[in-house]
C-alpha cells in the first residue's frame, strides 16, 4: 500500500513539473513560448547606410509572427519586413516570410537571432549567435 501510494505521489509531483513555468508558459525550449511577445524598440549603428543610426520597432504577436520597421535617422526611407518567430531558452530566432525582397531597398537589416538579456530587453546577437563585442549597449532593445 505504501509502495503504490509513493508511486503515485511521485507520478504526480513530476508531471506537475512539467507542465508549465512559473509564468504558465510553456516550458522554455518548446519553441512555444510567448512571454517576450510585445514591442520593442533600438537604435542600431548603421556603416552602411550613411545615417547616425537606424531606428527599429519590433513588434513580436502571441501568435509567433513579427514585423519589423525600420528607418535610417537622416532619411525617410523605411523598410518593413514580417515573419515568424520561435523562442528556444533565452534565444529569440526571427524568419522572414520568403516573399519578402531586398531587391531595390535602399538599406537593409539583418536581424535574425536575439537574446533575452532582461525581462524586458532583447540583444541582437551577431551572425555566429553571440553578443557583440564593441559598443553591445547600442544592440538592445527595450520593450515599450
Amino acid at each position: 500500500m505504501k509502495k503504490k501510494y509513493l508511486m503515485t505521489s511521485l507520478a504526480l509531483a513530476l508531471a506537475g513539473c512539467a507542465s508549465t513555468d512559473n509564468n504558465g508558459t510553456a516550458p522554455s525550449g518548446s519553441g512555444s513560448d510567448t512571454s517576450v511577445a510585445g514591442t520593442y524598440y533600438a537604435n542600431l549603428p548603421c556603416k552602411r547606410c550613411n545615417s547616425t543610426g537606424v531606428v527599429i520597432d519590433l513588434v513580436l504577436e502571441r501568435d509567433n509572427t513579427y514585423s519589423l520597421m525600420s528607418h535610417p535617422k537622416n532619411s525617410n526611407d523605411e523598410y518593413v519586413e514580417s515573419g515568424t518567430w520561435l523562442k528556444n531558452r533565452d534565444t529569440v530566432k526571427l524568419t522572414r516570410n520568403a516573399s519578402l525582397s531586398d531587391n531595390n531597398k535602399p538599406f537593409t537589416v539583418a536581424i535574425k537571432t536575439l537574446r533575452t538579456t532582461a525581462p524586458a530587453q532583447l540583444t541582437l546577437l551577431n551572425a555566429n549567435g553571440s553578443p557583440y563585442s564593441k559598443d553591445a549597449s547600442r544592440y538592445t532593445f527595450d520593450k515599450k
